[in-house]
Protein backbone atom coordinates (compact mmCIF):
# COMPACT_ATOMS: atom_id res chain seq x y z
CA UNK A 1 0.00 0.00 0.00
CA UNK A 2 1.18 3.38 -0.94
CA UNK A 3 0.20 7.16 -0.51
CA UNK A 4 0.01 9.84 -3.44
CA UNK A 5 0.22 13.45 -3.12
CA UNK A 6 -3.22 14.07 -3.07
CA UNK A 7 -3.24 12.01 0.42
CA UNK A 8 -5.13 8.86 -1.24
CA UNK A 9 -4.32 5.27 -0.19
CA UNK A 10 -3.87 2.79 -3.11
CA UNK A 11 -3.30 -1.07 -2.72
CA UNK A 12 0.04 -2.22 -4.28
CA UNK A 13 -1.66 -3.90 -7.33
CA UNK A 14 -5.15 -3.17 -8.87
CA UNK A 15 -6.07 -6.51 -7.60
CA UNK A 16 -5.85 -5.80 -4.56
CA UNK A 17 -7.62 -5.02 -1.71
CA UNK A 18 -7.14 -1.90 1.32
CA UNK A 19 -7.50 -3.33 4.85
CA UNK A 20 -7.44 -1.29 8.05
CA UNK A 21 -7.27 -3.86 10.87
CA UNK A 22 -7.63 -2.84 14.84
CA UNK A 23 -7.30 -6.06 17.53
CA UNK A 24 -5.66 -7.72 14.83
CA UNK A 25 -8.77 -8.12 12.80
CA UNK A 26 -9.49 -6.72 9.47
CA UNK A 27 -12.12 -3.72 10.55
CA UNK A 28 -12.66 -2.33 7.07
CA UNK A 29 -11.96 -3.66 3.64
CA UNK A 30 -12.08 -1.82 0.15
CA UNK A 31 -11.76 -4.42 -2.54
CA UNK A 32 -10.71 -3.40 -5.91
CA UNK A 33 -14.27 -3.16 -7.16
CA UNK A 34 -14.75 -0.37 -4.91
CA UNK A 35 -17.28 -2.63 -2.22
CA UNK A 36 -17.04 -1.41 1.47
CA UNK A 37 -16.94 -4.07 4.14
CA UNK A 38 -16.80 -3.04 7.72
CA UNK A 39 -16.74 -5.89 10.27
CA UNK A 40 -18.96 -4.52 12.90
CA UNK A 41 -21.26 -1.60 12.82
CA UNK A 42 -20.82 1.55 11.23
CA UNK A 43 -21.54 5.15 12.69
CA UNK A 44 -22.56 7.73 10.24
CA UNK A 45 -22.94 11.32 11.44
CA UNK A 46 -23.44 9.55 14.94
CA UNK A 47 -26.38 7.21 13.24
CA UNK A 48 -25.69 3.82 13.68
CA UNK A 49 -25.80 1.24 11.24
CA UNK A 50 -25.53 -2.78 11.39
CA UNK A 51 -27.00 -6.16 12.75
CA UNK A 52 -27.90 -4.07 16.13
CA UNK A 53 -27.47 -6.00 19.61
CA UNK A 54 -27.26 -9.49 19.43
CA UNK A 55 -25.63 -9.56 15.86
CA UNK A 56 -28.17 -11.69 14.48
CA UNK A 57 -27.72 -11.65 10.26
CA UNK A 58 -31.65 -11.17 9.38
CA UNK A 59 -31.66 -7.93 11.28
CA UNK A 60 -30.98 -4.40 10.74
CA UNK A 61 -31.05 -0.94 12.81
CA UNK A 62 -30.44 2.35 10.52
CA UNK A 63 -30.61 5.24 13.48
CA UNK A 64 -29.05 6.24 17.12
CA UNK A 65 -30.60 4.27 19.66
CA UNK A 66 -32.25 1.63 17.30
CA UNK A 67 -32.89 -1.78 18.07
CA UNK A 68 -31.94 -1.71 21.61
CA UNK A 69 -28.40 -3.28 22.35
CA UNK A 70 -28.58 -5.93 24.38
CA UNK A 71 -28.61 -9.69 23.39
CA UNK A 72 -31.33 -9.57 21.15
CA UNK A 73 -32.16 -12.89 19.54
CA UNK A 74 -34.83 -12.46 17.54
CA UNK A 75 -34.93 -12.36 14.09
CA UNK A 76 -36.58 -10.48 10.60
CA UNK A 77 -36.61 -7.25 12.49
CA UNK A 78 -36.00 -4.18 10.55
CA UNK A 79 -35.54 -1.01 12.76
CA UNK A 80 -35.14 2.69 11.21
CA UNK A 81 -35.10 5.51 12.71
CA UNK A 82 -34.12 7.37 16.39
CA UNK A 83 -35.20 4.66 19.41
CA UNK A 84 -37.31 3.00 17.07
CA UNK A 85 -37.23 -0.96 18.57
CA UNK A 86 -35.27 0.51 21.55
CA UNK A 87 -36.09 -2.08 24.09
CA UNK A 88 -36.32 -5.03 21.43
CA UNK A 89 -34.97 -8.84 23.06
CA UNK A 90 -36.87 -11.71 21.24
CA UNK A 91 -39.35 -10.42 19.21
CA UNK A 92 -39.32 -11.79 15.01
CA UNK A 93 -40.23 -10.02 12.34
CA UNK A 94 -41.43 -6.58 13.64
CA UNK A 95 -40.55 -3.24 11.50
CA UNK A 96 -40.15 0.12 12.72
CA UNK A 97 -39.79 3.25 10.54
CA UNK A 98 -39.55 6.65 11.95
CA UNK A 99 -38.87 8.12 15.68
CA UNK A 100 -39.68 5.39 18.40
CA UNK A 101 -41.79 3.80 16.19
CA UNK A 102 -42.73 0.32 18.31
CA UNK A 103 -40.27 2.06 20.88
CA UNK A 104 -41.31 -0.15 23.71
CA UNK A 105 -41.81 -3.80 21.70
CA UNK A 106 -39.63 -6.36 23.51
CA UNK A 107 -41.20 -9.64 22.95
CA UNK A 108 -43.96 -9.10 20.71
CA UNK A 109 -43.62 -10.51 16.44
CA UNK A 110 -45.12 -9.20 13.09
CA UNK A 111 -45.65 -5.83 14.28
CA UNK A 112 -45.62 -2.82 11.56
CA UNK A 113 -45.01 0.70 13.09
CA UNK A 114 -44.95 3.10 10.44
CA UNK A 115 -44.49 6.90 11.41
CA UNK A 116 -43.35 9.06 14.53
CA UNK A 117 -44.34 6.89 17.80
CA UNK A 118 -46.39 4.73 15.41
CA UNK A 119 -46.85 1.69 17.91
CA UNK A 120 -44.78 2.60 21.17
CA UNK A 121 -47.72 1.13 23.38
CA UNK A 122 -46.85 -2.18 22.12
CA UNK A 123 -44.93 -4.55 23.91
CA UNK A 124 -45.58 -8.30 24.14
CA UNK A 125 -48.51 -8.11 21.45
CA UNK A 126 -48.16 -9.30 18.14
CA UNK A 127 -49.93 -9.10 14.69
CA UNK A 128 -50.76 -4.95 14.94
CA UNK A 129 -50.37 -2.57 12.08
CA UNK A 130 -49.54 0.62 13.18
CA UNK A 131 -49.65 3.94 10.09
CA UNK A 132 -49.37 7.44 11.00
CA UNK A 133 -47.84 9.69 13.57
CA UNK A 134 -49.38 8.38 17.28
CA UNK A 135 -50.91 5.60 15.04
CA UNK A 136 -51.01 2.80 18.14
CA UNK A 137 -53.14 0.38 19.84
CA UNK A 138 -55.07 1.13 22.79
CA UNK A 139 -53.28 -1.38 25.29
CA UNK A 140 -50.63 -4.23 25.12
CA UNK A 141 -54.08 -6.71 25.40
CA UNK A 142 -54.42 -5.77 21.57
CA UNK A 143 -53.47 -8.09 18.69
CA UNK A 144 -54.35 -8.47 14.69
CA UNK A 145 -55.69 -5.11 14.70
CA UNK A 146 -54.47 -1.67 12.07
CA UNK A 147 -54.72 1.71 13.06
CA UNK A 148 -54.09 4.51 10.13
CA UNK A 149 -54.15 7.73 10.45
CA UNK A 150 -52.64 10.43 12.80
CA UNK A 151 -53.17 9.51 16.57
CA UNK A 152 -55.10 6.57 15.35
CA UNK A 153 -56.05 4.16 18.21
CA UNK A 154 -57.13 0.42 17.97
CA UNK A 155 -58.92 -0.60 20.68
CA UNK A 156 -60.11 -3.87 20.04
CA UNK A 157 -58.52 -7.22 18.55
CA UNK A 158 -59.25 -8.31 15.62
CA UNK A 159 -60.28 -4.97 14.25
CA UNK A 160 -59.57 -1.69 11.72
CA UNK A 161 -59.71 1.64 12.83
CA UNK A 162 -59.19 4.34 9.93
CA UNK A 163 -58.64 8.11 11.36
CA UNK A 164 -59.13 9.31 14.88
CA UNK A 165 -62.05 10.81 16.57
CA UNK A 166 -62.20 14.11 14.68
CA UNK A 167 -62.31 11.87 11.09
CA UNK A 168 -65.64 12.30 9.78
CA UNK A 169 -65.62 11.61 6.29
CA UNK A 170 -64.26 9.35 3.54
CA UNK A 171 -63.15 10.02 0.37
CA UNK A 172 -63.40 7.38 -2.68
CA UNK A 173 -61.68 7.51 -6.15
CA UNK A 174 -60.99 10.77 -7.23
CA UNK A 175 -63.04 12.35 -4.74
CA UNK A 176 -65.69 12.48 -6.08
CA UNK A 177 -67.53 10.45 -4.19
CA UNK A 178 -67.74 11.12 -0.27
CA UNK A 179 -68.84 8.31 2.09
CA UNK A 180 -69.39 9.63 5.48
CA UNK A 181 -67.51 7.55 7.98
CA UNK A 182 -69.64 5.71 10.40
CA UNK A 183 -67.63 3.72 13.50
CA UNK A 184 -68.57 2.54 16.86
CA UNK A 185 -67.02 5.62 19.22
CA UNK A 186 -68.50 4.01 22.05
CA UNK A 187 -70.07 1.26 23.64
CA UNK A 188 -71.55 0.06 27.18
CA UNK A 189 -73.20 -2.66 29.03
CA UNK A 190 -74.86 -2.05 32.23
CA UNK A 191 -77.72 -3.15 34.86
CA UNK A 192 -80.23 -0.81 35.42
CA UNK A 193 -81.18 -2.28 38.63
CA UNK A 194 -77.45 -2.31 40.05
CA UNK A 195 -77.57 1.51 40.88
CA UNK A 196 -75.19 2.56 43.37
CA UNK A 197 -74.88 5.81 45.44
CA UNK A 198 -71.46 7.90 45.79
CA UNK A 199 -71.58 10.00 48.72
CA UNK A 200 -69.02 12.83 47.82
CA UNK A 201 -68.22 16.49 49.67
CA UNK A 202 -69.80 19.97 48.32
CA UNK A 203 -70.32 23.36 49.17
CA UNK A 204 -72.89 25.80 47.94
CA UNK A 205 -71.32 29.09 46.28
CA UNK A 206 -74.62 31.36 47.53
CA UNK A 207 -78.06 32.51 46.41
CA UNK A 208 -78.84 33.21 43.09
CA UNK A 209 -75.70 31.33 41.64
CA UNK A 210 -77.20 27.65 41.29
CA UNK A 211 -73.81 26.17 41.43
CA UNK A 212 -72.67 23.37 43.81
CA UNK A 213 -69.16 22.53 43.70
CA UNK A 214 -67.90 18.89 44.47
CA UNK A 215 -65.11 17.66 46.01
CA UNK A 216 -64.42 13.87 44.32
CA UNK A 217 -60.99 12.44 43.97
CA UNK A 218 -59.50 11.50 40.21
CA UNK A 219 -63.85 12.43 39.10
CA UNK A 220 -62.67 12.23 35.41
CA UNK A 221 -65.51 14.87 34.74
CA UNK A 222 -66.16 17.15 31.74
CA UNK A 223 -67.96 20.10 31.32
CA UNK A 224 -71.63 19.10 29.75
CA UNK A 225 -71.48 15.33 31.85
CA UNK A 226 -74.89 14.70 33.21
CA UNK A 227 -75.46 13.47 36.74
CA UNK A 228 -78.27 12.65 38.97
CA UNK A 229 -78.01 14.13 42.61
CA UNK A 230 -79.48 13.61 45.92
CA UNK A 231 -79.50 15.71 48.89
CA UNK A 232 -77.89 14.26 52.25
CA UNK A 233 -75.75 15.20 55.18
CA UNK A 234 -76.06 19.20 55.98
CA UNK A 235 -78.12 19.91 52.96
CA UNK A 236 -81.56 21.68 54.23
CA UNK A 237 -83.52 21.26 50.61
CA UNK A 238 -84.77 18.62 48.82
CA UNK A 239 -81.51 18.59 46.27
CA UNK A 240 -83.04 15.72 44.12
CA UNK A 241 -82.39 15.81 40.89
CA UNK A 242 -80.54 15.83 37.42
CA UNK A 243 -77.67 18.30 36.84
CA UNK A 244 -75.03 18.84 34.32
CA UNK A 245 -71.29 19.56 35.08
CA UNK A 246 -70.58 23.60 34.59
CA UNK A 247 -67.00 24.02 35.32
CA UNK A 248 -63.71 21.81 35.99
CA UNK A 249 -61.61 23.05 38.57
CA UNK A 250 -58.86 20.43 38.97
CA UNK A 251 -58.69 16.74 38.78
CA UNK A 252 -60.40 16.74 42.11
CA UNK A 253 -62.77 19.43 41.78
CA UNK A 254 -65.89 20.35 39.83
CA UNK A 255 -68.88 22.47 39.93
CA UNK A 256 -72.44 21.80 38.54
CA UNK A 257 -75.60 23.21 38.22
CA UNK A 258 -78.35 22.97 40.68
CA UNK A 259 -82.35 23.77 40.50
CA UNK A 260 -82.60 24.06 44.47
CA UNK A 261 -80.86 27.44 45.02
CA UNK A 262 -82.86 28.60 47.57
CA UNK A 263 -82.90 25.28 49.63
CA UNK A 264 -79.77 24.30 49.78
CA UNK A 265 -77.16 24.82 53.13
CA UNK A 266 -73.90 26.34 52.50
CA UNK A 267 -71.82 22.98 52.89
CA UNK A 268 -72.47 19.45 53.08
CA UNK A 269 -72.83 16.02 51.42
CA UNK A 270 -74.19 15.26 48.38
CA UNK A 271 -74.70 11.72 46.59
CA UNK A 272 -74.36 10.76 43.53
CA UNK A 273 -76.10 8.18 41.89
CA UNK A 274 -74.08 5.94 38.92
CA UNK A 275 -74.95 2.62 37.68
CA UNK A 276 -72.63 -0.46 37.55
CA UNK A 277 -71.31 -0.66 34.10
CA UNK A 278 -68.79 -2.17 31.45
CA UNK A 279 -67.51 0.06 28.98
CA UNK A 280 -64.71 0.49 26.23
CA UNK A 281 -61.83 3.01 27.25
CA UNK A 282 -64.61 5.93 26.39
CA UNK A 283 -67.15 5.62 28.67
CA UNK A 284 -66.76 7.60 31.58
CA UNK A 285 -70.13 7.08 33.64
CA UNK A 286 -73.21 5.81 33.71
CA UNK A 287 -75.87 7.96 35.99
CA UNK A 288 -79.84 6.88 36.27
CA UNK A 289 -81.70 9.96 35.80
CA UNK A 290 -84.84 11.32 36.71
CA UNK A 291 -87.86 10.50 33.88
CA UNK A 292 -89.60 13.90 34.98
CA UNK A 293 -86.58 15.35 33.69
CA UNK A 294 -87.85 13.86 30.02
CA UNK A 295 -91.77 13.39 30.77
CA UNK A 296 -93.10 14.77 33.37
CA UNK A 297 -96.14 12.44 33.60
CA UNK A 298 -93.84 9.71 34.36
CA UNK A 299 -92.93 8.65 37.98
CA UNK A 300 -90.53 6.70 39.40
CA UNK A 301 -86.69 5.90 38.29
CA UNK A 302 -86.95 3.02 35.79
CA UNK A 303 -84.98 3.21 32.34
CA UNK A 304 -83.87 6.71 32.23
CA UNK A 305 -79.83 6.91 31.72
CA UNK A 306 -77.12 9.66 31.58
CA UNK A 307 -73.88 7.96 29.43
CA UNK A 308 -70.61 10.85 29.61
CA UNK A 309 -68.05 10.18 27.38
CA UNK A 310 -64.62 10.43 28.53
CA UNK A 311 -63.12 12.10 24.74
CA UNK A 312 -65.77 13.96 23.12
CA UNK A 313 -67.44 12.92 19.58
CA UNK A 314 -66.69 15.43 16.96
CA UNK A 315 -70.07 16.57 16.83
CA UNK A 316 -73.59 15.87 18.41
CA UNK A 317 -75.06 14.37 14.70
CA UNK A 318 -74.20 10.71 15.97
CA UNK A 319 -76.77 7.22 16.25
CA UNK A 320 -77.39 5.35 19.50
CA UNK A 321 -78.14 1.96 18.69
CA UNK A 322 -79.12 -0.24 21.80
CA UNK A 323 -81.58 -3.44 22.96
CA UNK A 324 -82.66 -4.12 26.28
CA UNK A 325 -83.48 -7.30 28.43
CA UNK A 326 -85.79 -7.30 30.58
CA UNK A 327 -85.13 -9.57 33.92
CA UNK A 328 -86.98 -12.33 34.27
CA UNK A 329 -88.26 -12.55 30.67
CA UNK A 330 -87.27 -14.69 27.68
CA UNK A 331 -85.80 -13.28 24.30
CA UNK A 332 -88.97 -13.75 22.57
CA UNK A 333 -91.23 -11.51 25.66
CA UNK A 334 -88.80 -8.73 25.56
CA UNK A 335 -88.48 -8.56 22.16
CA UNK A 336 -89.69 -5.38 21.47
CA UNK A 337 -87.97 -3.65 24.32
CA UNK A 338 -84.95 -1.12 22.48
CA UNK A 339 -82.99 1.86 23.72
CA UNK A 340 -84.49 5.59 22.41
CA UNK A 341 -82.63 8.56 22.80
CA UNK A 342 -83.99 11.54 24.60
CA UNK A 343 -84.21 14.59 22.13
CA UNK A 344 -87.27 15.92 23.39
CA UNK A 345 -85.89 17.87 26.04
CA UNK A 346 -82.89 20.28 24.45
CA UNK A 347 -80.76 20.44 27.83
CA UNK A 348 -80.64 17.07 29.04
CA UNK A 349 -81.16 15.55 25.49
CA UNK A 350 -77.37 15.04 24.09
CA UNK A 351 -74.41 16.78 23.59
CA UNK A 352 -70.62 15.25 21.69
CA UNK A 353 -69.81 14.07 25.15
CA UNK A 354 -73.00 12.93 27.28
CA UNK A 355 -76.39 11.91 25.87
CA UNK A 356 -79.65 10.75 27.88
CA UNK A 357 -81.34 7.16 26.65
CA UNK A 358 -84.90 5.51 27.94
CA UNK A 359 -85.48 1.62 27.49
CA UNK A 360 -88.82 1.75 26.82
CA UNK A 361 -91.27 -1.71 25.39
CA UNK A 362 -92.76 -0.23 22.12
CA UNK A 363 -96.05 -1.44 22.37
CA UNK A 364 -96.85 0.81 25.17
CA UNK A 365 -94.33 3.11 25.80
CA UNK A 366 -93.60 2.30 29.07
CA UNK A 367 -89.61 2.97 30.59
CA UNK A 368 -88.24 -0.25 32.58
CA UNK A 369 -85.43 -0.58 35.45
CA UNK A 370 -85.06 -4.35 35.71
CA UNK A 371 -83.08 -4.92 32.49
CA UNK A 372 -79.52 -4.91 31.56
CA UNK A 373 -78.92 -3.18 28.43
CA UNK A 374 -76.38 -2.47 25.45
CA UNK A 375 -75.65 0.71 24.06
CA UNK A 376 -73.35 1.55 20.74
CA UNK A 377 -72.28 5.21 19.79
CA UNK A 378 -72.05 5.47 16.22
CA UNK A 379 -70.52 8.24 14.15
Amino acid sequence: MSTNKANTIQPLSDSASVVIRTNAQDSLTVDSSGNLTVRNEAVIDGINIGLGGGGVSTNLRVGTSAFGGGANSGANNTAIGYTSLRDHSIGTNNVGVGNASLLLLTTGSNNTGIGYGAGDTITVNSQNTCIGSGADVSSISISNSIAIGHNASAATNKSVYLGNASTNSLYMGNGSVVAPVYLPRAWVNFNGISAAYETVSASYLGPGTYTVRVTQPNHGHQVGHKIWVIGAGAWTGAENGDSHITSVIDQNTFEYWTAQAGNVAASGTVQLRKCTKRGNGNVHSVYQANPATFNPNLSGFGGYYFINLITPLPDANYCILGMSSLAGYTDANCANTTVERCSNNTFFGRTNNSAAIVVVNNNDDNSYNSFSTNVIFIR
